[in-house]
């Protein structure tokens, strides 16, 4: 799992992930599951959805300019903050 997952990931979080996934460490990341939960308690932001709804509350798509950059915005924050298609 280890050289998988190394080759898998880059940057930041592949440094940050290096130790746990050695055989010595004593909280070794052995299985999916843990390295995934190991992860989302490192980068969750239990912020975010708020953050996303605010953002959502002052879109505005302002004439004459690209409606796809609109259009891409509104999907990713409607999708953060999980809204229903009827909303």
């Amino acid at each position: 799992m280890h050289i998988y997952i190394k080759g898998r990931l880059g940057g930041k979080v592949a440094n940050k992930l290096e130790p746990y996934l050695r055989e010595e460490h004593p909280n070794r990341l052995t299985t999916l599951q843990t390295l995934l939960n190991h992860l989302y308690t490192q980068y969750h932001n239990p912020e975010a959805a708020e953050k996303a709804l605010e953002a959502f509350d002052s879109l505005n798509y302002v004439r004459n300019t690209d409606f796809y950059v609109f259009k891409n915005n509104f999907i990713r924050l409607a999708g953060k903050y999980l809204l229903p298609k009827a909303q």
